[in-house]
């Protein structure tokens, strides 16, 4: 494996959670954000990418939760302005079909029909991309953004959104995962026959290669590995206390009615066959890290002196646990000593 600090992107989808528990800002942004910038963005000159969920925080301001929506303003310039982070732009529609308990204090999400953005009207998307553009005027003045990526990685039809991307300024996409394909009641994604490249350029379709093309991609790593071996590697390496997520929600398109039988199956599936393994550092040891990158670079013919040639990892700050941002650094520490 050959990569330096010069191909890596970290990678942050700034959220909460969808499911039936939505889950705090606290637990689910502002304190996780906080650890993984005390512990990697203030040691190691790592380009980072905060992919913002800019219309939460418009529900925020028209709910009237301005304490949390300055909480989140406050660490967001931070972030920008000491640690050189790059705000992308990130947008999950169903916020459209939501609402705010404010008896519990949890977000009550009442249908998932417009949770892929570019499957809505028009006149929808020209509302989001509005209130995103007056959220990000008042948090960032002036600020350009360049990145996108689509809720739950659902970019297509791309051709409804990319005149309203161009519009806002956008050229580059990270929503791409090689050979993924996820559906549940929300997701509709499949990269199957994306180009088998690790950046190309499109135009109407992120699944076409277009040399001319005015968008640039830029996939999220992943590798088909067999999960029996990177599940032997974390669950040794550090005990569950750990582990244990800091997001205090649920996400979408868990069914926790499942028999028995039916997830006993389900596990043994994918234990036993080769699952697609984004590069999350969620919930991944530094030795499995290296051994999605290995098998990527490999697939991809990855080039480390092409500066269009990228390692992208994920994480949400939800999902992150002291023991993912261990793993992470040292991953970090083993590049800064090549």
């Amino acid at each position: 494996m050959k990569v330096n600090f010069n191909n890596i992107i970290l990678t942050l989808d700034y959220e909460i959670f969808f499911g039936n528990k939505s889950g705090s800002v606290e637990k689910c942004i502002l304190e996780p954000t906080d650890y993984f910038k005390n512990k990697i963005l203030k040691v190691y000159p790592v380009k980072t990418i905060i992919f913002v969920d800019f219309l939460f925080l418009w529900k925020l301001k028209e709910n009237g939760l301005t304490y949390y929506y300055e909480k989140i303003k406050k660490q967001i310039n931070e972030l920008v302005e000491r640690y050189n982070c790059i705000v992308g732009l990130h947008i999950h529609s169903h916020w459209l079909d939501s609402i705010y308990d404010f008896k519990n204090n949890i977000w009550i999400f009442k249908s998932y029909k417009r949770y892929i953005f570019p499957l809505l009207s028009n006149n929808e998307i020209k509302f989001i991309i509005n209130k995103c553009k007056e959220v990000l005027s008042d948090i960032l003045p002036g600020y350009n953004v360049e990145w996108f990526r689509a809720g739950g990685w659902c970019i297509e039809p791309f051709y409804k959104i990319a005149p309203y991307l161009k519009e806002f300024g956008i050229k580059k996409d990270s929503s791409v995962v090689h050979n993924f394909y996820l559906k549940t009641i929300a997701h509709n994604v499949d990269f199957r026959k994306v180009p088998l490249k690790p950046f190309w350029k499109f135009d109407n379709s992120v699944l076409e290669n277009n040399e001319n093309g005015y968008f640039e991609e830029y996939p999220i790593t992943s590798a088909k590995i067999y999960p029996v071996f990177s599940k032997i590697y974390n669950i040794l390496i550090r005990n569950n206390m750990l582990k244990q997520k800091w997001g205090d929600g649920v996400p979408v398109g868990i069914n926790y009615n499942v028999s028995f039988s039916k997830k006993i199956f389900f596990i043994l599936k994918k234990l036993i066959k080769k699952q697609v393994y984004m590069l999350n550092f969620e919930n991944m040891s530094a030795k499995v890290m290296k051994m999605v990158i290995n098998n990527y670079t490999k697939m991809v013919k990855f080039d480390e002196n092409n500066p269009t040639h990228k390692i992208v990892f994920i994480a949400h700050p939800k999902g992150i646990s002291p023991w993912s941002i261990e793993e992470l650094n040292k991953f970090l520490k083993q590049i800064n000593e090549l």
